[in-house]
């Protein structure tokens, strides 16, 4: 899977790191000591206003209830998550070369480990199930959501791809005949198959929310 290229907006997804960088860009912001840039640090870590129920937004940091400092990302093929504890001294990255919320979700248990707290056990991927192409050609095709919110389902080297309006298309794997998943993200798509054989819709569930999907002719 080929690198972004942003130029632009390099800091959105365009810029290369390693375990090294990150081990040093930890060790920066746990000991103001190895970096003159100690203060510039320190303003990034305050909180500067809420973000969500569980989290407030530093300057680029989301901070837990419990004062950890984390942020992820993610494109096409890679995931990074990076954490860390200014007052209990300990930090941890991970970098992936699948894009995969499994990292992030790893990532926050191993944080919880290292805080002592509880975490849930992780939930493994599903396991990709074989389909003959013949079943895969025939979920190829436009579903309409809604009035002008269109998926559009293309068949490439033998990989089903669904594409939502002007998002990328991304990969959909089988876990059954009827129902693939996503790697990208916590989302899935469940094919509607008529007693004849007849695929006339979809249902696309994320997270809580499902949406339905009829089969445009």
């Amino acid at each position: 899977m080929g690198s972004w290229e942003m130029a632009t907006l390099a800091g959105a997804g365009g810029l290369r790191s390693t375990p090294g960088d990150m081990m040093r860009f930890l060790e920066a912001n746990l000991n103001a000591e190895v970096t003159p840039l100690q203060d510039v640090l320190a303003h990034a870590r305050e909180l500067h206003g809420p973000f969500d129920d569980a989290n407030a937004m530093g300057l680029g940091w989301l901070v837990s209830s419990t004062g950890v400092r984390w942020h992820n990302g993610q494109t096409y093929g890679h995931h990074a998550f990076i954490a860390f504890d200014p007052d209990e001294g300990w930090g941890l990255a991970l970098l992936s070369n699948t894009a995969s919320h499994q990292v992030t979700a790893l990532g926050q248990a191993i944080s919880k480990f290292l805080e002592g707290r509880q975490f849930n056990s992780l939930e493994l991927p599903p396991k990709i199930v074989e389909l003959p192409l013949e079943i895969l050609k025939r979920y190829v095709g436009r579903y309409e959501l809604a009035p002008g919110a269109e998926f559009t389902m293309t068949l490439k080297e033998g990989v089903l791809h669904a594409h939502l309006m002007d998002q990328r298309s991304l990969p959909i794997y089988p876990k059954s005949e009827t129902r693939f998943f996503y790697r990208a993200g916590p989302a899935s798509l469940e094919f509607e198959v008529s007693e004849e054989g007849d695929v006339t819709g979809l249902i696309f569930r994320q997270v809580e929310t499902e949406a339905p999907a009829r089969r445009l002719p």
